[in-house]
């Protein structure tokens, strides 16, 4: 193994565990020149497999393959997943065995009580029973390869993540990819990050996380609520789950997250007034003046769901929406979104 190795992490645990959304946060706080890989994507979107050993199933191998193709390039690669150890095992143990780097295999250990209550407190709940995702737990479903770590349920997010990354060793590690080595958008970015923290020096410091981001404006219909928002966009997509058509009064949401700590309400209303979709868990912010819909938040999150229509400035590539979740349950006269996966979850 040398220095230059590129970094292999596997993040593991029952659906509903957190890992999807670990995994997510850590690859945006690396920045670029890492590979997220997500089985339920590559899976169900990409190959269109169900998960199941009686099929002789393709996904095992391709979606190792695939994450041994990043690394081959100089990705590291962060790769999640309920990834069962019934169909996963031998791959994974193949695919961490062969790599000359470091490798970093973390479970997120959650009891399956907790995974139902985990479940019903999202933001898009997924149409699925206890029962049926009583079928897909598995307890304590370890890959048992050297120095695998298990994260208990009690762990927050914020340690979960930072877990990840520290012990993983990510934080330490260079990107070694074009972008944003070779990169002269990237370089400009850098440039742009470097010259804006020198102007802000002596004064209070925005989070490193939104500095040099530029910053959007945008508020309700009637103008008492307003807001601005800094930091890179995380998924754009939209939503025809029953929340969302509700909320919206229509068959379809949109949505993107940016980091909460670049956030502020700067319209005389202040925040907006918000509703508990599950109490303690997820709420929804919306002008009580006007009824606009404006937000939504997960306790705990350090991302904040902003509305699409809510922003002044929606024409940016970044904001195209790259997700329709939800999309069997729309009305059937609405066609498909132009650009978007067609995802029966979030």
């Amino acid at each position: 193994m040398t220095a230059t190795e590129p970094t292999l992490v596997v993040v593991r645990g029952n659906s509903g565990s957190g890992k999807t959304t670990a995994a997510r946060e850590a690859r945006r706080r690396y920045g670029r020149g890492i590979a997220l890989l997500e089985q339920d994507h590559l899976r169900r979107i990409v190959l269109r497999e169900h998960d199941s050993s009686h099929i002789d199933p393709v996904a095992p191998a391709f979606i190792t393959a695939t994450a041994r193709t990043a690394l081959d390039l100089g990705y590291h690669v962060i790769l999640e997943g309920i990834l069962h150890t019934e169909r996963y095992a031998p791959v994974l143990h193949q695919l961490i065995e062969n790599h000359p780097g470091p490798a970093a295999v973390f479970y997120l250990d959650v009891s399956f009580d907790e995974t139902v209550r985990r479940h019903l407190s999202r933001a898009e709940p997924i149409p699925v029973t206890p029962d049926e995702m009583r079928t897909w737990y598995a307890h304590r479903d370890l890959l048992d390869v050297p120095g695998e770590i298990v994260i208990a349920e009690t762990s927050t997010f914020e340690q979960t993540v930072t877990t990840i990354l520290h012990t993983s060793g990510l934080t330490s590690a260079a990107p070694q990819t074009p972008c944003p080595r070779r990169c002269r958008h990237c370089a400009r970015e850098s440039d742009e990050s470097a010259a804006a923290a020198a102007a802000s020096e002596g004064s209070q410091l925005m989070p490193e996380s939104v500095v040099a981001s530029e910053v959007r404006t945008g508020g309700c219909l009637c103008g008492k609520i307003r807001f601005t928002v800094s930091g890179e966009p995380d998924y754009p997509h939209v939503c025809s789950c029953t929340h969302c058509q509700k909320r919206a009064g229509g068959p379809i949401q949109s949505g993107v997250s940016f980091p909460l700590e670049g956030l502020s309400w700067t319209g005389e209303g202040g925040e907006p007034t918000w509703f508990d979709t599950f109490p303690g868990e997820t709420k929804r912010g919306f002008c009580a003046v006007c009824g606009s819909s404006v937000a939504a938040f997960d306790y705990g999150d350090t991302l904040i769901g902003i509305n699409l229509s809510a922003l002044d400035d929606q024409d940016d590539p970044r904001l195209v929406p790259v997700n329709h979740s939800f999309r069997d349950a729309a009305v059937s006269w609405m066609p498909q979104v132009p650009g978007t996966q067609h995802s029966t979850v979030s």
